[in-house]
């Protein structure tokens, strides 16, 4: 497969690096007597060192104006959007922005002139936020709907903010890391099939969720091509994609728990821990609803990273709570455990409860950084954490080692079964 790798790099990385384009489109409600509909939040965009562009324009289309009116595109830079309260009256807002274009909206809900702006960053890059303001002059008369199309520019000629910079090369990377290790996973599986009557279910689940994260990363990989094509990619697409992580993280996790109640260790059938197959699937849809609506707000002024705010919280949550299951599965099997089981029960309950955990760490930590990196932390971290316990499982079960000496998959091995150590010393 080596000169094909080679093939696929050399067309790849001249694509990957080359010019992209943004189109950020949607629609707020503005104007009329309540003080909370007179400021709307657009958009956000980080913009690298350099004079980064912006392009915005306006249309009412509901309901449709009897005479042109004028509001405000404000710009707000970071250092000032941190002192907004966000609590306060909504034309307070008005006071921290850095600078403002009036924008005519005219009848017939015709689109408005393109306002066009720079924004100058020379220490550092800087987050610039974008919105609409109806706090002067003559107020809209009543609530208003307006559609918007936002246009941002780095000084390269980039549409990516800051924040997704080199973001079809990461998905690259990932396809191919997921690559290789199919590779490896379809030896190990091949050699272990050489020798024993079949594969395991505990390695049919663990290809699942390996299959179901590969599909994921090139449905992701095709969005962001897409992004780069047409300014806001494939919706769906992009949403599917999320799922299918989201997926294959929980029967990673449900696999760990059934091994954590005793499958393969003391018994070789799933008998009564058949109730973990139905919890599984609730909380894949748990996750799946979550992912869902994480999406919805994804240009929210707050959010940096896929799950930042809310969304971000439940999913802890569902993870600690996944690590309090797998501990009280864990303790049954280990008092249950004869002393050389323990031994591997050690190097296996270490390695899990840190998986468990290493979302909630992830989570903590990636709030520490700057906004404009916190999405590279939390995608490669994660994708790291995801893509090591694929490896670590994948040699746990098809290479013959600790695990392979102490539970049910050794019995395949041998004629009549059988694996006495699953009997506890006195």
């Amino acid at each position: 497969p080596e000169p094909a790798m080679r093939w696929l790099v050399a067309v790849a990385v001249p694509w990957l690096l080359g010019c992209h384009a943004k189109l950020r489109t949607g629609t707020v409600t503005i104007g009329g007597v309540k003080e909370d509909s007179r400021w709307k939040y657009v958009s956000k965009f980080g913009y690298d060192i350099g004079k980064g562009t912006y392009a915005v324009r306006l249309k009412a289309i509901r309901p449709l104006l009897a005479e042109e009116k004028e509001i405000m595109m404000d710009i707000y830079l970071d250092e000032k959007w941190e002192k907004i309260d966000t609590n306060g009256p909504a034309c307070d807002k008005v006071e921290f922005r850095n600078t403002k274009h009036p924008v005519k909206l005219p009848l017939n809900a015709e689109w408005s002139d393109w306002i066009n702006g720079t924004l100058s960053q020379k220490v550092r890059p800087h987050v610039w936020y974008f919105g609409l303001s109806d706090c002067g002059g003559e107020h809209l008369p009543t609530s208003t709907r307006i559609k918007y199309e936002f246009l941002a520019l780095q000084e390269t000629q980039s549409h990516f903010s800051v924040e997704m910079n080199s973001v079809l090369m990461m998905h690259f990377v990932e396809v191919v890391v997921l690559i290789l290790f199919s590779i490896y996973f379809t030896r190990q599986c091949h050699r272990f099939t050489q020798s024993a009557e079949s594969l395991h279910a505990v390695v049919w689940a663990l290809m699942t969720a390996a299959l179901v994260l590969f599909v994921g990363k090139m449905l992701s990989l095709f969005h962001w091509w897409s992004y780069s094509e047409n300014g806001y990619g494939v919706k769906g697409v992009d949403v599917l994609a999320e799922i299918c992580v989201m997926i294959s993280q929980v029967t990673m996790a449900s696999l760990l728990i059934t091994i954590a109640h005793g499958y393969t260790l003391l018994q070789n059938k799933i008998g009564e821990l058949d109730v973990i197959v139905p919890i599984s699937f609730m909380v894949s849809i748990i996750h799946v609803l979550l992912t869902g609506f994480g999406k919805i707000t994804d240009d929210a002024a707050h959010k940096w990273h896929d799950n930042e705010g809310l969304v971000g919280w439940l999913i802890v949550f569902c993870r600690i709570a996944l690590a309090v299951w797998f501990s009280v599965a864990f303790k049954w099997t280990w008092d249950a455990a004869a002393p050389r089981l323990r031994v591997f029960l050690m190097k296996f309950g270490t390695v899990s409860i840190v998986y468990f955990f290493s979302y909630p760490l992830l989570f903590f930590v990636t709030g520490f950084f700057a906004p404009y990196v916190r999405q590279k932390v939390s995608h490669f971290g994660q994708f790291f954490i995801h893509w090591f316990s694929l490896f670590w499982l994948a040699r746990m079960f098809l290479e013959r080692g600790e695990y392979f000496q102490v539970s049910t998959l050794n019995s395949s091995f041998l004629p009549g079964g059988g694996v006495s150590i699953l009997e506890k010393d006195d």
